[in-house]
């Protein structure tokens, strides 16, 4: 995403001392960690959800959008990001997991992906168990 508005994209260690320091360094414009914590250059250079929130609303106000269009958006010209969090952690860990009717929900492109990736990484760690009701006519 970096690229495409022709800036660089750091990584660093976990934590806001280390993206504070990085953000200084390099004059960065945001910085982030997968827990949500949000730095904006120009403000303070810690975790401040508030003005996080704010540009967020701002940035929906601005454009006219909703947030599920903004997402969207996002998926549309850079990718779908695979990234669960805590979801992810909690269905690595379960030793059986059970997905059932699965007939009953249709799925876009992106939730079959993101379906196909948590069963494919739990093959040969875990159990999984894909269960659906055949269709009565």
């Amino acid at each position: 995403m970096a690229l495409a508005f022709h800036e660089k994209c750091y990584e660093v260690p976990v934590g806001f001392k280390y993206i504070s320091a990085a953000m200084e360094k390099y004059d960065a414009i945001i910085g982030g960690e997968s827990s949500g914590g949000l730095a904006v250059r120009g403000h303070i250079y810690g975790k401040d959800g508030i003005f996080a929130a704010m540009l967020l609303v701002e940035m929906l106000a601005v454009t006219g959008c909703n947030l599920s269009e903004l997402l969207h958006q996002l998926y549309k010209e850079f990718g779908f990001a695979y990234h669960l969090g805590k979801l992810e952690r909690t269905l690595a860990k379960a030793d059986l997991l059970i997905l059932d009717e699965l007939s009953y929900l249709s799925f876009n492109r992106h939730q079959s992906e993101l379906l196909f990736k948590v069963i494919s990484d739990r093959s040969e760690k875990s159990s999984t168990i894909v269960e659906t009701i055949p269709n009565f006519v």
